[in-house]
């Protein structure tokens, strides 16, 4: 993150820029560009020395003060992608929590292996998102793709022809509440040898039913994250806006020689002219680099990777410690089952 103390680091590696490095072959283009016009200057100027100082430097400040309004735009239309990904994410994180916090706390004790399978599940789930729009698919065969595998093993097949994977993990999730919600509630109406239902599985059936809906809107909301991905994927900038504000820019920093020489003469307009152009296409590259906040974060994109490998951490940590703390909770129980057990025998002895 950037602070007021990296000043110094950000000079620094200004020669390692990603942005100076996409706009160096048009900032050479432009300060060649200035080196024929000032040569054309300096051979024209015995003849005609009054050629260029008769540019007024006014329609050129106009134009570009409309130049500049439009460059913003085009900057804050991408920002805006990029905002709005980022809060996809983090709609993506704080539901996948969720989802998979009700179903270990509300399904971990009635079937805790089909709960760790579909905590996995949920676990691959944002880098399945992360392959799908970036247009790739996930493979497993020779382990490509070890996050998958875990899918795989849950869904089979299913998952490896599905036209679009992260929708089918999320229908998985919503049959396999659907399915351990109805067995749990099941569970708690059976009745026993006194006619009456358990009250720990009638409490546990309650209490399944109490979070069952959030846990179906966590579905729906990752439903809706899915989408949103690919409405920023698929939905571009307008290519009329982004191609005038790039025609624009180009014609008005080749003007700009015209100005510059008749202003501070013909060696301090080729430097002036690198340095206008690229603070300017570098603007524009700005824009261009974030408008599609899914591609490489060293390239200005979200950091995807890390938003997965963290969520991957924390749901298996989570997954670790909430079935540890289960059987900590049965070990007592079942100790005491085991001595009352042995008490009734010595009595029947």
């Amino acid at each position: 993150r950037y602070s007021k103390r990296s000043w110094m680091k950000a000079l620094g590696t200004l020669p390692k820029s990603y942005v100076l490095h996409r706009v160096w072959d048009r900032c050479v283009v432009n300060v060649a560009w200035a080196a024929v016009v000032s040569l054309i200057f300096l051979a024209l100027r015995p003849v005609a020395p009054w050629i260029f100082f008769n540019v007024a430097p006014v329609p050129h400040i106009v134009l570009g003060t409309a130049l500049g309004l439009l460059l913003v735009f085009r900057t804050n239309a991408a920002y805006d992608r990029y905002w709005e990904g980022g809060k996809i994410w983090s709609t993506i994180a704080v539901n996948v929590h969720v989802l998979a916090v009700g179903v270990v706390e509300n399904f971990g004790t009635a079937a805790p292996d089909r709960a760790r399978r579909n905590v996995l599940v949920i676990a691959a789930f944002p880098y399945v998102l992360m392959h799908h729009i970036r247009g790739w698919r996930c493979a497993v065969v020779g382990g490509e793709d070890p996050e998958a595998e875990a899918v795989v093993e849950a869904m089979g097949r299913v998952f490896e022809v599905a036209g679009n994977q992260p929708l089918a993990i999320l229908e998985f999730l919503g049959r396999e509440v659907d399915r351990l919600y109805l067995d749990v509630v099941v569970a708690g109406q059976r009745v026993g040898e006194d006619g009456r239902p358990s009250g720990a599985a009638a409490a546990h059936a309650t209490r399944v039913m109490m979070n069952f809906g959030s846990m179906k809107g966590s579905i729906t909301a990752l439903l809706g994250a899915v989408a949103g991905c690919e409405r920023i994927r698929d939905v571009a900038v307008p290519q009329a806006w982004s191609r005038h504000t790039s025609r624009f820019l180009s014609l008005w920093c080749f003007s700009l020689p015209f100005i510059l020489i008749g202003q501070v003469g013909p060696f301090w307009a080729l430097i002036f002219m690198f340095f206008v152009a690229w603070a300017m296409y570098g603007i524009e590259e700005i824009a261009y680099t974030i408008e599609n906040p899914w591609g490489a974060p060293e390239k200005g994109a979200l950091p995807v990777e890390r938003i997965c490998e963290t969520l991957n951490g924390e749901l298996r940590e989570m997954l670790g410690r909430s079935f540890a703390a289960h059987a900590a909770a049965e070990a007592p129980a079942e100790s005491a089952a085991a001595t009352a057990a042995a008490a009734a025998a010595v009595q029947a002895a």
